[in-house]
Order: structure tokens, then C-alpha cells, then sequence
């Protein structure tokens, strides 16, 4: 034990006695947003008397220094690729000089963290740079920065689409207030259809256009937006969202299938063309699969005083989306009769009316 606690404290000795001392010899200075820094940083090692480490062997690692590192990172640029990870730079005559460094996120006040790291990858040291502001470049493409989400069949997006022009590093370039931006959807297996309320072509104002009121009536799945400006960018003048799905919406008509009319009918006998409704969304789409609903059946036009019987048949289930009526009749004749259909939830033991109704025909 007293051989380990000995290893130990010698081990910590050295560790705090290095006679390294970093400096950074040149400063990040025209930082564009997406671009490498317009002046790259340098570090020097000296020893703690300021002179300088001809021989010193090891490598600089870079990062963002404080709470800005958890959102924004430093990149190198290499290749056809940016590289963000083991970032750093081999130090070379007590020197080590960085290239291609840059930061996407415009910002204010970033400093960089450099650390020097021996062959052993024991850290000797650290020095902070000066803070530096990131600025916004020039336009360079489109981008699209906030994607539909939740859609249903026939209703405009709770989240409509928001585009804007970008600098290389995806920051919105706010100086944009010419030209115009059109939006198309691409072709897909369902034969869905964009639809707006509003224009499909909008104009850039402050590097972004805000589009209200598009909408999709067939439900689908894996529905892409493309947006094409007139303006020509060095990098791209088209984007596209995410892939996003249309489902089924709430209840918004009641629709007749097969005749519109129970025609003819004798008093107090069945009709001999008993209702069949379909519940659809704002889309014209079938509710498949809501089971929970029904239709009830009233006398809407009642000339003759009659009666609508059997009470039980007035209520006919949504199965599948569809509601079947079954020996409806009413027991006087006469001429102009017209019946009433109401959409109804059920919650627990009470009927609750959907304000979704039809009239059918006399």
C-alpha cells in the first residue's frame, strides 16, 4: 500500500509539473457562417519562461469552448466531407497551425478550447482564444426550415411550410425581400393532389416565405413538398421537406351511397329503399375504421302528421365508416315527406351530436 500510495503522489507531481505554456498566436477573425474562418488559428508552445518548444512533440485538439459546444460544433474541412470529430493539429517546431476550421451557426462571443496532447495522449496544457462573432454569409441556397407535420384528408396543416434563403451554413439570410418561391408535390403512388387556400407561389420577405392554407385531400403516406425558386443561388435554387403522411380526418359530411331517395313507400310498410350513408372527412374519405359513432333518423318535413317507426331502427351504427338503415316506415301517407340524418359519438352511456347532419330527398 505504501509502495502504490508513493507511485501515486510522484505520478501527481509530475502531472502538475509540466513546463508547458500555450498561447494562441494568431486569433479566428472573418468567421462566416458555413465557411472556413477568413484568418485560421495558430497556437505557439512555450515553456513556463516563455521560451519557445522546439522539440516538443504532441498535438493540438480544438473544440467550442462553453454552453455554445452543446448546440453548435467546429468543423474541419477535408475532402469532399466537413469532419467534426478529432479535430486537431500536429504540432511542428513548438507550432501548430490549423486550415480549414469553420463554424455552420452564426453566433456571438465563440471561443475555442485548444488542448495539447503528448504521443501518449496525456493532456500538458490548455488555452482558451480570444471570443469571436460568426457571422451571416451570403445567399447560397434554399432550405427548408420548418416541414408539415401532422395532416388530415381536406384540412389545411396545423404546421405549414416554411422555406427560406440560406448562407453554407444554413443561417437564414435576412436580406432577401425579391423574387418568389412555388411549391409542387411529387408524384406518389396515391395520386394525391396539393391544394391550397392561398397561392402556391408566395414572395421572400426577410429570407423566408411562410406558407398558410395547403392542403391534401387523399390520404397517403410519404408525401414530399418541392420548392423551387426563381432566384439563381450558387449552391441550390430547389428544396424538399420531409416525407409526411395524410390520414384520415374528422367527421365533416354525410353522403347517400346508392339512392338518394327511399322512394316510393306505403304507409306503415318499409321502405323499400332503406338508407345507406357514408361518414367522410373534408377529403371525401370514407372514415374506415371508426366503429364508435351513429346516425340517427328524424322527420325533418312531416306533412301528414306521421309517425317514423320502428323507434330502435332510427339509429343505425357506422361500421367501417358506413351506416346501414334497416325497416324504416312511416305509418300515414302522404306527399313531401323528407327525413333528417345526424351524426352522433358515443361516450360511455350518452349520445353526443357531431353537428355533422343531411337532409334526404322527398
Amino acid at each position: 500500500k505504501m509502495l502504490l500510495f508513493l507511485f501515486l503522489w510522484n505520478f501527481f507531481l509530475v502531472a502538475h509539473s509540466w513546463n508547458i505554456a500555450l498561447s494562441v498566436t494568431t486569433q479566428v477573425s472573418n468567421a462566416i457562417g458555413g465557411e472556413p474562418f477568413g484568418t485560421q488559428p495558430s497556437v505557439t508552445v512555450y515553456d513556463r519562461k516563455g521560451n519557445l518548444q522546439h522539440s516538443i512533440i504532441g498535438n493540438i485538439h480544438v473544440n467550442i469552448h462553453g454552453s455554445l459546444a452543446n448546440h453548435e460544433h467546429l468543423w474541419r474541412e477535408g475532402g469532399l466531407a466537413k469532419e467534426s470529430t478529432a479535430v486537431f493539429a500536429t504540432v511542428v517546431g513548438g507550432q501548430a497551425i490549423f486550415t480549414g476550421l469553420g463554424i455552420d451557426k452564426a453566433g456571438i462571443d465563440y471561443k475555442l478550447r485548444f488542448e495539447l496532447r503528448d504521443e501518449h495522449n496525456i493532456s500538458l496544457g490548455e488555452v482558451l482564444s480570444e471570443p469571436f462573432d460568426v457571422i451571416v454569409g451570403p445567399a447560397y441556397q434554399i432550405g427548408i426550415v420548418v416541414n408539415p407535420e401532422t395532416a388530415y384528408g381536406g384540412m389545411p396543416w396545423s404546421t405549414q411550410p416554411v422555406v427560406a434563403i440560406q448562407d453554407r451554413g444554413s443561417n437564414i439570410v435576412p436580406s432577401i425581400n425579391s423574387g418568389e418561391v412555388t411549391v409542387s408535390l411529387l408524384e406518389t403512388d396515391d395520386l394525391a393532389t396539393l391544394r391550397s387556400n392561398q397561392s402556391m407561389t408566395i414572395s421572400w420577405d426577410n429570407g423566408e416565405a411562410h406558407y398558410d392554407g395547403l392542403f391534401i385531400n387523399e390520404v397517403g403516406d410519404h408525401n414530399v413538398l418541392t420548392f423551387v425558386t426563381d432566384l439563381l443561388l450558387p449552391g441550390s435554387s430547389k428544396c424538399e421537406s420531409l416525407p409526411f403522411s395524410v390520414g384520415i380526418g374528422p367527421a365533416a359530411e354525410l353522403v347517400f351511397l346508392d339512392e338518394t331517395s327511399v322512394g316510393q313507400a306505403l304507409g306503415g310498410k318499409a321502405f323499400t329503399n332503406q338508407p345507406c350513408i357514408e361518414v367522410r372527412d373534408k377529403g371525401e374519405n370514407r372514415l374506415v375504421g371508426e366503429n364508435n359513432m351513429l346516425i340517427v333518423a328524424a322527420l325533418y318535413s312531416n306533412p301528414s302528421n306521421g309517425t317514423l317507426s320502428p323507434d330502435n331502427s332510427r339509429y343505425a351504427p357506422v361500421r367501417e365508416g358506413i351506416a346501414q338503415f334497416r325497416n324504416l316506415s312511416i305509418d300515414k301517407t302522404g306527399i313531401g315527406y323528407r327525413l333528417s340524418f345526424t351524426l352522433m359519438k358515443r361516450d360511455g352511456e350518452h349520445l353526443i351530436e357531431m353537428k355533422v347532419a343531411a337532409l334526404g330527398e322527398g
